[in-house]
This record gives C-alpha cells, structure tokens and sequence, in this order.
C-alpha cells in the first residue's frame, strides 16, 4: 500500500514537534576537566541516575538536564564542599540543580563519587549517596 507523499510528509512533522530532551553539555575550556566531569556524570548511580535518565527521555518542554562542566569542580557561595553543578529546566522536574561531589576533588581524572545534594524549588537539599 502506498501512502501519498502529503500523508508522510504531515506524519513526520507532526513526530518532530514531539522534541526529546537530551543532555546539554555547558563545556569547560579544559578538555581534562570536561572528560573528568563526563565520566563522573556518567558513574551516577541508583535512584539519582534514574531521575537524570527519565528526565533526559521526557519531552524537551517537560524536563532538560543541563551538565555545567564550565565552572569545574569548585565550592560555591551556596555550597563550601567541592562539587559540580547539573540543572534541571522544563514544566515537570523534581529539583532545580544538583550539586556532584567528587570523592577525590582534587585529583583529576579519579570519577568515584561521594553523592550529591539536589535542591527543589525553595532550596531544600535531598541526599544522594553515590558511592
């Protein structure tokens, strides 16, 4: 059975306004730092990661996870335990950001994790143990 090409043509228009969220990398000048990062993010396991896997699935508008590799692994005016940032953007997330604590801060390249703290929208903390 053929399809006229106006039936497809309306069919995949209609599938590509259904954009799905992915990852959005916010890069770090340092190819090191970004690697370390990645493969950090990538070590995130149990409940946290399947937060970030069903977020990164869902409809663009509903939920984004944002990677900030761009600060590096630093403290923060909110946060003196060296960590890394990933933020949530859309109608329907849990928490705003995540802040990943490394095991070893300061040794570039080591991917074990402590945990993270995640904050909802009034910048309440929810625990992670990520090791």
């Amino acid at each position: 059975m053929k399809l006229p090409i106006a039936i497809l043509f309306a069919g995949a228009l209609s599938l590509s306004h259904v954009a799905l969220a992915e990852k959005v990398w916010d890069p770090n000048g340092n190819v090191a730092i970004n690697n370390w990062i990645s493969g950090m993010y990538s070590g995130i396991n149990g409940p946290l990661n399947t937060l970030l896997q069903n977020c990164q699935v869902a409809v663009a508008a509903n939920c984004t996870v944002t990677i900030l590799a761009n600060g590096g692994i630093h403290a923060s005016a909110s946060d003196a335990s060296q960590h890394f940032t990933v933020r949530f953007a859309g109608t329907n997330h849990q928490y705003n950001a995540c802040h990943i604590y490394p095991q070893n801060p300061n040794a570039i390249g080591d991917k074990a994790l402590r945990g993270a703290n995640c904050y909802d929208a009034n910048h309440q903390a929810t625990y992670y143990k990520l090791n």
